[in-house]
C-alpha cells in the first residue's frame, strides 16, 4: 500500500516538475486554451519552409492523431507501412 502511495506521490510531482518546465520554456504566463493554440500553430507553421512540413493545421482531429504514427514513405519497414504511406502521399 505504502509503494504505491509513494510511486502515485512521485508520479505526480514529475508531472507537475514537466509541467511547470513546459511553462516556462513556451513563455506562457496565462493558461489560456486560445493562448496555447496560437503558440501551438505558429510552432508548426515554424516548419512550413523544410522539406518535410506536414499541415497539420488543415488536418481535422482524427487526422492529426494518427499523423504522428504514421511512417514517411522512404522510412518504411513493413509492406503495411509502405501501402499506408503511399496513400497518404495522395491524399
Amino acid at each position: 500500500m505504502w509503494k504505491r502511495i509513494t510511486f502515485m506521490s512521485s508520479g505526480l510531482i514529475v508531472l507537475s516538475i514537466c509541467f511547470y518546465l513546459f511553462l516556462q520554456l513556451s513563455k506562457v504566463r496565462i493558461l489560456n486554451r486560445e493562448r496555447l493554440k496560437y503558440f501551438n500553430d505558429y510552432s508548426i507553421l515554424s516548419f512550413q519552409d523544410s522539406g518535410s512540413y506536414v499541415p497539420l493545421l488543415e488536418y481535422n482531429y482524427h487526422e492529426k492523431f494518427f499523423a504522428f504514427f504514421l511512417d514517411l514513405f522512404f522510412d518504411t519497414t513493413q509492406i503495411y507501412s509502405w501501402t499506408l504511406s503511399i496513400e497518404i502521399q495522395h491524399y
